[in-house]
């Protein structure tokens, strides 16, 4: 949840992750466990937010999880997944 955080500071100064590790992270969970799991992790950090008091940065992560899982659908121009996520995340911003 932190890493959804708005950062200060920019570059190797910042504390938190870029939005393109992240968002390669996410696409990474769900080739090796699928919707079913990154479901799973989406509930869970849905269940932290709210303890921590964070769910703007959960709605952020939220945005950015269904705009992944939209991109397995296939798309009439045949982009592949990872193209079609990029376009999307690029949305999301």
């Amino acid at each position: 949840m932190e890493n959804m955080q708005v950062s200060r500071r920019q570059g190797s100064k910042s504390k938190i992750l870029p939005q393109a590790v992240i968002e390669e992270k996410l696409e990474q969970l769900i080739r090796v466990n699928g919707e079913e799991g990154i479901n799973a992790f989406r509930d869970r950090a849905r269940e932290l937010a709210e303890q921590l008091g964070m769910q703007e940065e959960f709605g952020k992560l939220n945005r950015i999880i269904s705009a992944l899982l939209s991109t397995k659908q296939p798309h009439k121009d045949n982009h592949s997944f990872e193209q079609t996520g990029k376009e999307r995340m690029n949305k999301v911003k």
